[in-house]
């Protein structure tokens, strides 16, 4: 029984990644980190929030993960 909703928080999260202005790159490469979490066979719970935070750095650089750095990401 999952009385915190992480599938239905999980389900959120996609769609707001779904909705949100990424290029279709960025998009494409969040999909395929979420499979590669899920075959690692980590929690809805880790997943959601390792998909959240991608978000939220995708919205504050504003750039394509690909092309960003491990400086970048130190700022973070």
């Amino acid at each position: 029984m999952d009385i915190h909703n992480f599938k239905t928080r999980l389900e959120r999260t996609e769609k707001r990644i779904e909705c949100s202005a990424f290029s279709d790159k960025n998009k494409k490469i969040i999909s395929s980190y979420k499979r590669q979490l899920f075959i690692k066979e980590l929690s809805i719970a880790r997943i959601d929030k390792h998909l959240s935070v991608l978000k939220k750095i995708g919205e504050r650089l504003n750039k394509d993960f690909d092309t960003l750095d491990r400086r970048t990401f130190s700022l973070f």
